[in-house]
C-alpha cells in the first residue's frame, strides 16, 4: 500500500512538472519578440534625428510599451514618434546661441511621450539622438526640449558613449547596447 501510494505521488507531481513546463514553453512561443531593423537618420527643421527602427512578432500583443535610454549613469524614456511633443503649437526656434529650442516647453505634457501602444508586424521608429547644425550630439526625449531651462540630466554625448535601449511593455523585455558611433555609421537613411 505504500509504495503504491508513493507512486501515485510521484507520479502527480512529475505530471504536474510536466505541466508546469508545457505551460512556459507555451508562454516563451507567444511572447513578443523584437526584430532590431536598424536606424535611420530622418533631417528635421532643427537637425537630424537618428532613430530606432524595429518590428515587434510574436502571438502576443506587447500592450503599453515603453523605451529607457541609459548612459553614463543617465536614463529618459523615449519620445515616440506617435505622441505629441511637449511644446505650444510644436514651435522650434532658434536662441541667442543658435540652438534650437521650443518657444513654449510644457513640462507637464513629458510624461504623455513615454508610453505608446505597439501592435505585431508594425514597423516603428523611435527618435534616440538628435544631431544639431553645429554637429553636436544629445540623447533625444521629451525633457530634450526642456534641456536649456534645467529640465532632465545634460542629453549631450558624444561617439565614442555607450548606450543601452531597453524597449519593454506586456511580458517582454528587450536590450540592446552600443556606441553611439555605431549608431551612425549604421544608420539606414
Amino acid at each position: 500500500m505504500e509504495a503504491k501510494l508513493s507512486v501515485e505521488i510521484l507520479s502527480g507531481l512529475f505530471s504536474g512538472l510536466i505541466g508546469l513546463l508545457l505551460v512556459e514553453i507555451w508562454d516563451l512561443i507567444k511572447r513578443p519578440k523584437v526584430r532590431f531593423l536598424g536606424f535611420k537618420g530622418i533631417k528635421v527643421n532643427f537637425g537630424t534625428l537618428y532613430k530606432l527602427n524595429f518590428k515587434i512578432y510574436g502571438k502576443q500583443h506587447p500592450g503599453i510599451c515603453q523605451l529607457e535610454i541609459k548612459w553614463d549613469e543617465k536614463s529618459v524614456k523615449a519620445n515616440w514618434d506617435e505622441t505629441p511633443n511637449p511644446i505650444k503649437e510644436d514651435k522650434i526656434i532658434k536662441d541667442k546661441d543658435g540652438d534650437w529650442v521650443p518657444e513654449t516647453f510644457l513640462p507637464e505634457v513629458v510624461p504623455a511621450t513615454f508610453y505608446q501602444p505597439l501592435f505585431l508586424e508594425k514597423d516603428y521608429l523611435v527618435p534616440i539622438i538628435h544631431k544639431d547644425d553645429k554637429g553636436q550630439l544629445s540623447i533625444f526625449s521629451g525633457w530634450w526640449f526642456g534641456r536649456k531651462l534645467g529640465y532632465s540630466p545634460d542629453p549631450k554625448i558624444n561617439e565614442s558613449q555607450r548606450i543601452v535601449l531597453i524597449l519593454s511593455g506586456n511580458n517582454f523585455e528587450w536590450r540592446k547596447e552600443l556606441k553611439v558611433k555605431e549608431i551612425l555609421n549604421e544608420t539606414n537613411n
